[in-house]
């Protein structure tokens, strides 16, 4: 077996995994896209000792590092928990794979060169969604009951989907426009409160969205920030809708803590000459704001604005309007 028809064995083991858990006998939960289980290698008691990637196909032992002495993928899983070889560990993978069937590995190289060439080019492809797939969405009271009235979260046509689908159950679904106003993605805000102890983002990105060259509201935002000059760069969606709820209307937000180039070419596109970066109170995000800043003041004059605690988003809306009047908006 050649290092391609190892490489396709790799990547077809990691959509069998179920199959390979199963084998190594491995009693495992699924929490959202991970794989979690003691180490099936060094064995112990903690429930999440050992987390699998299912879209990495890689594994991590959090308690004895098992994955940096055997490998961390599904052959040096194999290799740590039966103790056998890298050889055999391959030849173990393949006969797995094939009790659905005999695999033409020659054909599976051939396959899987294709299907990547076509991924690297839809990734340099925007996704633009139908309008009407927002019709799936339905009103939620989760956001109207922190505060958000419901006139701001119709405007933006949030709301909760009914699908399944796990990268965005149980979420409160925002949906994302670039500044021509194609919707070009999603971002969810889970209702769970306990999200940490259930090991899952608190927001969730569509998946194909890069943020990276995106900033949420700038659809809107692009009109005020032309004619004022001037932006206002906080963390999430719910930031910029507790700008929108005090009547300030050049607000966007950078999914995060990172500003990045592509976002600053977007600020750029839309006329922003002064930008007003106002992250969460935090470390992190004072930490995220200084690197903002040190980014954003080759092209813009730069204010900081300091929160006293927490983000816009928890503000009562005459303390934004405090923080942000005058003629800057």
């Amino acid at each position: 077996m050649n290092r391609e028809e190892t490489k396709a064995l790799k990547i077809l083991a990691n959509h069998k995994i179920y199959k390979i858990m199963e084998a190594l006998s491995v009693d495992f939960t699924e929490r959202y896209k991970y794989i979690c289980a003691p180490c099936p290698i060094h064995g112990g008691d903690r429930q999440d000792a050992f987390s699998w990637h299912l879209d990495l196909g890689i594994y991590q032992c959090f308690t004895r590092g098992c994955h940096n002495t055997h490998g961390k993928d599904v052959f040096g899983l194999v290799c740590g928990v039966l103790e056998i070889p890298f050889i055999k560990s391959v030849n173990w993978v393949r006969e797995v794979c094939e009790q659905d069937g005999k695999i033409d590995l020659a054909a599976l190289v051939l396959e899987q060169n294709s299907q990547s060439h076509t991924h690297k080019i839809r990734q340099r492809e925007i996704i633009v969604y139908p309008e009407e797939c927002l019709s799936k969405l339905s009103y939620h009271t989760y956001l109207e009951g922190r505060g958000y009235p419901r006139d701001i979260v119709e405007k933006y046509q949030i709301g909760i989907s009914d699908s399944k689908y796990k990268r965005m159950s149980n979420r409160v679904i925002v949906p994302i426009r670039d500044i021509d106003w194609r919707l070009i993605g999603f971002t969810g805000r889970t209702l769970y409160e306990d999200w940490k102890e259930r090991k899952i983002g608190k927001w969730e990105h569509s998946q194909g969205f890069v943020k990276e060259s995106n900033l949420f509201n700038i659809h809107s935002a692009a009109k005020y920030i032309s004619e004022s000059k001037e932006a206002i760069i906080c963390e999430g969606p719910l930031d910029v809708l507790r700008l929108e709820q005090a009547g300030i209307h050049n607000g966007v937000a950078i999914f995060g803590r990172t500003l990045y180039n592509g976002q600053i070419g977007l600020l750029i596109r839309a006329g922003a000459r002064r930008v007003i970066i106002a992250l969460d109170a935090d470390v992190a995000g004072q930490t995220g704001a200084v690197k903002a800043q040190e980014l954003a003041k080759s092209f813009f004059d730069v204010e900081m604005v300091q929160l006293e605690k927490g983000d816009i988003g928890i503000l009562p809306v005459e303390k934004v309007k405090e923080l942000f009047s005058g003629e800057r908006v």
